[in-house]
């Protein structure tokens, strides 16, 4: 049975800390251009109240997927590591991850969520297009030029 929680206790930090490592591991990129060491060892204050979190997904009690939000400007909040681990993938997790999380940036107030993913996550990108995200200019700096940027606004 699918369960998605949003992380409060040091142990779910730590899982999605193990979650976020795995993730960086499956894109085989070095991510310390996204500040990535600093991230994984702040989460708590990264992705904190009241403008972020991060959620679990858990199936049959193991955590098999996480996703996060945090604040980038204003009323815009920023979509980062969504993730399944490669078992669990096609069974619709992470499309409920990403009910999830918007419908959590709705509530925090944002009017538009931005993310940024790797032109090779094909997937992902469907599963954005559908959500209604549209691609737009880079709002960081990357030293990649495999990045692609999406945005969707709440209020359109």
């Amino acid at each position: 049975m699918l369960k998605i929680q949003k992380a409060k206790t040091l142990e779910q930090l730590e899982q999605a800390r193990k979650l976020f490592i795995e993730y960086s591991e499956f894109l085989d990129i070095d991510l310390c251009f996204q500040n990535f060491e600093n991230e994984i060892n702040n989460l708590s204050s990264v992705y904190s109240e009241p403008d972020g979190g991060i959620f679990l997904a858990s199936f049959n009690l193991e955590v098999v997927g996480c996703i996060a939000l945090k604040k980038l400007e204003g009323h815009v909040g920023e979509i980062k590591r969504l993730y399944v681990k490669d078992e669990y993938r096609n069974m619709g997790i992470g499309r409920k991850l990403f009910d999830k999380i918007l419908d959590f940036a709705k509530e925090k107030g944002y009017q538009k969520v931005r993310l940024d993913t790797l032109n090779f996550l094909e997937s992902a990108i469907k599963l954005y297009k559908a959500y209604g995200f549209r691609e737009i200019p880079a709002y960081n700096s990357t030293p990649r030029d495999d990045v692609l940027y999406f945005e969707l606004s709440f209020f359109s």
